[in-house]
């Protein structure tokens, strides 16, 4: 439940300035990316960067961080974009009828062969200069330059923040923080271009609105595409797009990152996801780590 008071929605655009590996799943030796950073990721990038900035002590406090963004701080998926001005030029997925999972205006194909890159690596044990079995792998990422149109590639997207936390701070932490995977090895570098923009009473993500709170509406008519994974409810009638099983792993206290495992995958609607709400508005609650669910 979103806290009492006043929340405010800004828009913020990261640019990239280094490939961006997001995991999603593997295929062979290929690990295959996310073509956009989902607000699981965003929620880790926040924890880590805000840490340091709002805690004191000999160690850092990354759950107790974690415990109160959850009263204060959303977000929605970040997409990417060569035109970060204009939210219907974003490389949002989109299912279109007859097509599937679109990209804007471009096929999965098309934005895959503009995008998305790969790099072939290996670890290898630095005293033998050897590797273990199957320690060779595939890392797709999203290239930071579209060759094509030979433009910087940005992450557009959305932040829902209440008054108890200073803007400032966030957009310090945005300033200069880095998402995904092989964030060692110099990927996942992103800076925030400018400063955040209040979005509150406009259009988000071309034909949604921002509600007030923590609440986004779709309003009637139609069509609307999600901005991010929707919790399925059992009640999804006028809904079209790919489902999927949405889990992650968290920092264990005791054993470090990636050792906490959620207690149970949640069955959602995949970003992209099409509602054809005619005749009502349908009002969406984000969660504290960028879940939505249906109001009323």
């Amino acid at each position: 439940m979103a806290a009492a008071g006043k929340w405010r929605c800004f828009r913020a655009v990261l640019q990239a300035r280094a490939p961006i590996h997001i995991g999603w799943h593997e295929l062979g030796l290929i690990q295959r990316t996310r073509y956009y950073i989902p607000a699981r990721a965003m929620w880790g990038l926040l924890v880590a960067g805000l840490t340091p900035r709002l805690k004191s002590g000999p160690e850092l406090q990354y759950e107790a961080t974690a415990r109160d963004l959850e009263d204060c701080l959303r977000f929605t998926c970040f997409f990417p974009a060569t035109d970060p001005s204009d939210d219907s030029q974003l490389f949002r997925p989109k299912y279109v009828e007859k097509r599937g999972i679109t990209y804007g205006e471009l096929t999965a194909a098309e934005f895959e062969s503009r995008l998305v890159y790969s790099q072939t690596s290996a670890a290898l044990e630095p005293m033998q200069l050897s590797a273990l079995d199957g320690a060779l792998h595939e890392s797709e990422f999203l290239s930071p330059v579209d060759p094509k149109e030979k433009k910087g590639v940005h992450f557009v997207g959305y932040l829902v923040i209440h008054e108890s936390l200073d803007t400032k701070l966030v957009e310090d932490t945005l300033r200069h923080c880095c998402a995904g995977a092989d964030r060692h090895y110099g990927w996942g570098d992103l800076q925030l271009r400018g400063k955040l923009r209040d979005a509150g009473g406009g259009p988000v993500f071309e034909t949604l609105r921002y509600a007030g709170g923590c609440e986004f509406m779709a309003p009637s008519g139609g069509p609307h595409y999600l901005p991010a994974h929707l919790a399925c409810d059992g009640a999804e009638s006028g809904f079209e797009g790919a489902l999927e099983a949405v889990s992650g792993r968290d920092w264990c206290k005791t054993d470090g990152p990636g050792r906490a495992s959620q207690p149970r995958a949640e069955l959602c609607w995949a970003p992209g996801t099409r509602v054809a709400n005619e005749g009502t508005d349908i009002r969406f609650e984000i969660g504290a780590k960028g879940l939505w669910t249906r109001v009323g």
